[in-house]
């Protein structure tokens, strides 16, 4: 009897006006989950090249992401997934194919130029020939990256400087790409 008592207490406080949902004056859109939260609906696709430095040799690659922009109480944040695919001149049968989990954070408004910093969270998928000549090692590896970088022409372009553990290796890669 005392738990059927104070339950009906609660709802009777809960459903008071001073606790009710406001239902008058917020109207929601599709690409509108809350209050605080907008999405978009479509990824905002980009490719970028790279050249710089992988376990402290040579290497260029390609990647490819797909961002969805969100505004998180006034916050522009991105998140989305990248890959690519990078070689080492220097031992041509070196590659590298990581697959990342990313999130990005805009400073300030939609100017002429846009910081960002971002990171990205996931697998490497790599294959490294042994400077000696004595064998070669393929595998999957843990793989983070910190992405300071800019970005203009209203976010159609970036350049971006990646570094983290990618390979079991250090990697710096500074990257230029376009949004498409």
């Amino acid at each position: 009897m005392k738990n059927t008592l104070r339950a009906l207490l609660l709802t009777a406080i809960l459903s008071t006006p001073a606790l009710a949902a406001d239902t008058t004056s917020k109207h929601h859109t599709a690409s509108e989950s809350s209050d605080n939260f907008n999405t978009t609906t479509s990824p905002q696709w980009g490719v970028d090249a790279g050249i710089g430095t992988l376990d402290s040799k040579f290497a260029f690659g390609v990647g490819l992401r797909a961002e969805w922009p969100n505004d998180i109480d006034g916050f522009n944040i991105r998140w989305g997934g990248q890959t690519g695919f990078y070689i080492g001149p220097s031992s041509p049968s070196s590659w590298a194919f990581p697959i990342l989990v990313t999130a990005t954070h805009d400073f300030g408004p939609k100017d002429a130029f846009i910081p960002y910093v971002g990171i990205g969270v996931g697998l490497d998928i790599s294959h490294t020939n042994n400077d000696n000549g004595t064998g070669s090692n393929t595998g999957a590896d843990f793989a983070f990256l910190f992405k300071p970088g800019v970005k203009w022409s209203g976010g159609k372009y970036y350049f971006e400087v990646p570094l983290g553990t990618v390979a079991s290796a250090f990697y710096l890669l500074p990257s230029i790409g376009v949004h498409f």
